[in-house]
């Protein structure tokens, strides 16, 4: 598994989010995104174990979870956007 911080653009800030990707040369690629309380490498990694190597698999850590930076602004804003 590679883990990596990439830069990113979410409601018009800048944060740095964790993108942990499984069988970097797979063919096929899924995305997955992990529930809250969670992070994406113990979501998903005894799944990345189970996959053919064909199959590369691709997480990432929601704003506030496992190595994504915690925002609070953000965060807020996202959710009062949905009321």
């Amino acid at each position: 598994m590679e883990s990596k911080r990439v830069p990113m653009q979410f409601m018009g800030r800048r944060i740095f989010a964790r993108v942990c990707i499984w069988n970097q040369s797979g063919t096929i690629t899924i995305l997955a995104k992990h529930g809250f309380g969670l992070n994406a490498k113990d979501s998903f990694e005894q799944l990345a174990k189970k996959l053919p190597a064909h199959i590369r698999l691709i997480a990432w850590d929601w704003i506030g979870y496992g190595e994504t930076d915690n925002d609070t602004l953000v965060v807020l804003n996202y959710f009062l956007k949905l009321f």
